[in-house]
């Protein structure tokens, strides 16, 4: 098994961006990290050269050339053969001979070059060595690339699980703090939760871009950890009325929630990218999820929204206060004017304001 074909790595290198939004989450395929001690942008694309490729890309140059030196021959940059006594079939036979020997690096030395075929010989010399260098290089390390596959396999695998782990523990201490009311605590485990979730999503980006993480069979465990953390976003959105009345939790629940949503879209995207590797890999539903927690935080009044017109009401009695004010609040603080307004009775009744 090898990584994705030439061309997708050319899609990947020219497409792409991250882009996140405070209300939307997009993604689009990056570059690879530039790791100097792992694999260069050519050793990934030798990897990707399997022995049918190579067999027709070494078809191809030797075909190629033979064309090149039966064409160039009739104006004196081809083969020095005597055109005169052999028809266009016999010289297109002695340009594939011709071909053929230079590209093994044999060189019989009965036909030889001339003028700029001198410098297609050489190249095609040059190819020929590089063909041969890939072909050994694959053959003698296949075993040992098997087996170094098996290995990452596995540990990809241990590193899957050890986050469902981690995920469950941070579920049950969140259930635990919920509970008991100790929301210091709760908000102090759902940052743990938020920075787990960031240490996952940087794991799977790397290994996309580094090594087979999408190709080599792990397809079980990466459901089976998408699916733990869609069960993890539904404890999260069950927190919502604890996050209405308190500023803290709000925007951490929510950081969650992005970054999990985060992670599902860039496993779509890389996975599109290579050609629908895997399947079913939105079963979770993180981005819809996701995308109704956004609304339900535009919608609905919270405590930091309140402190936030608050802060952006004018420092005069109410009577002075310019009309149609929650318009220019709603703009300001990117809220609807509704919520501005819910936001501003809700203050009255607090005689805030």
């Amino acid at each position: 098994m090898r990584t994705n074909k030439v061309l997708g790595f050319i899609h990947l290198f020219r497409q792409l961006r991250k882009v996140m939004s405070e209300d939307n989450v997009q993604y689009k395929v990056n570059k690879p990290h530039k790791k100097s001690f792992l694999t260069t942008p050519f050793g990934r694309l030798i990897d990707d050269v399997s022995y049918m490729k190579l067999f027709f890309i070494t078809f191809l140059v030797w075909l190629s050339v033979s064309i090149y030196f039966t064409i160039a021959s009739y104006y004196g940059h081809g083969m020095n053969v005597k055109l005169a006594d052999i028809d266009t079939l016999e010289v297109f036979l002695s340009a594939m001979y011709f071909a053929g020997v230079t590209l093994t690096t044999l060189g019989y030395g009965e036909i030889s070059p001339l003028g700029f075929g001198r410098l297609v010989s050489v190249l095609t010399a040059v190819s020929g060595l590089t063909v041969i260098a890939v072909l050994i290089a694959k053959i003698s390390s296949e075993r040992q690339s098997s087996i170094l596959l098996l290995l990452h396999t596995s540990d990809i695998e241990r590193r899957m699980s050890e986050f469902v782990n981690n995920i469950d523990e941070c579920m049950f201490l969140i259930s635990k703090y919920e509970k008991s009311g100790e929301f210091d605590l709760l908000h102090k485990e759902i940052k743990g939760l938020r920075a787990l979730v960031e240490i996952i999503n940087k794991y799977m980006t790397f290994h996309i871009n580094q090594s087979l993480f999408l190709e080599i069979g792990t397809e079980a465990a990466i459901k089976k950890l998408l699916l733990k953390l869609s069960e993890c976003h539904k404890l999260i959105w069950s927190l919502r009325e604890i996050a209405k009345a308190n500023e803290k939790i709000e925007s951490v629940t929510y950081g969650v929630s992005k970054k999990m949503c985060f992670i599902e879209v860039m496993l779509l995207a890389h996975n599109k990218a290579k050609g629908e590797l895997l399947e079913k890999l939105d079963s979770g539903k993180l981005s819809f999820k996701h995308d109704v927690f956004t609304e339900w935080v535009k919608t609905t009044v919270t405590e930091k929204k309140i402190q936030q017109v608050l802060k952006s009401l004018p420092e005069v009695p109410r009577q002075s206060w310019p009309r149609h004010i929650h318009k220019e609040i709603a703009r300001k603080l990117t809220l609807s004017n509704a919520v501005v307004i819910k936001c501003i009775d809700e203050l009255k009744s607090r005689e805030l304001c």
